[in-house]
């Protein structure tokens, strides 16, 4: 039966592991998968796998060099495309039965949001030099500081709630409909926000992490 609350399936070293961490793991297996099959025989004029893989790469290089330029672009464009390709991958696992996409679970974008702001952090210094990344924060004046510490914690916060809501009022409507109307407006639901949703979704995570190495590399 569709459960809001994750199920703990087994222990790994006395650690529990709840089914939406099996799904992600899923997740990165046909990934992996996927790559290993699109680039196994790689030819001229692509077809099947290959091509569908070169189209996301095409549209990912288009989307990061056009928001941060050629040089920046070049540089997190593997990064960005393996986020957009993860996220858009968790998302639209929720579209199979009786499962709850990974981030509906504020675990997981909480994990993905703090990757985003470590990497941000960690290029802004090694760009601007730690003594100008830190001077940033008493911009223009010291007492800015709590302001300014408490306005980069909130993009944390904002980066990763924005994708975790949505997927997880998803997750909810599904489930009550579930309860009052059992399988068929469930699935039209579940597709609903695992599809359309979904895809809307990763493609804004994916543009704001973009958006906060370009700001924070200015």
């Amino acid at each position: 039966m569709l459960s809001i609350e994750p199920n703990i399936v087994f222990y790994l070293f006395g650690m529990p592991i709840p089914d939406f961490v099996l799904v992600i793991w899923g997740v990165m297996a046909a990934i992996i998968l996927f790559v290993f099959f699109a680039t196994r025989k790689l030819q001229a004029v692509p077809g099947g796998a290959q091509n569908v893989a070169e189209m996301m790469m095409e549209f990912f290089d288009n989307l990061v060099i056009d928001m941060m330029g050629k040089e920046a672009g070049e540089k997190f464009m593997p990064l960005i495309a393996t986020i957009g390709i993860f996220t858009l991958a968790l998302n639209l696992s929720g579209i199979l039965p009786f499962v709850n996409a990974p981030t509906s679970r504020l675990e997981t974008t909480m994990a993905l949001g703090l990757m985003v702001f470590v990497v941000v952090h960690g290029y802004s210094i090694k760009r601007k030099g730690l003594g100008a990344y830190l001077k940033g924060y008493i911009d223009p004046y010291p007492f800015m500081l709590p302001i300014n510490l408490v306005g980069e914690f909130g993009k944390l916060l904002s980066h990763s709630f924005r994708l975790y809501g949505n997927m997880f009022g998803g997750v909810v409507m599904t489930f009550v409909f579930f309860q009052l109307v059992p399988w068929v407006v469930p699935g039209v639901l579940n597709v609903w926000f695992g599809a359309f949703v979904g895809v809307i979704q990763s493609l804004v995570f994916t543009m704001l992490a973009v958006a906060y190495i370009q700001v924070m590399a200015e």
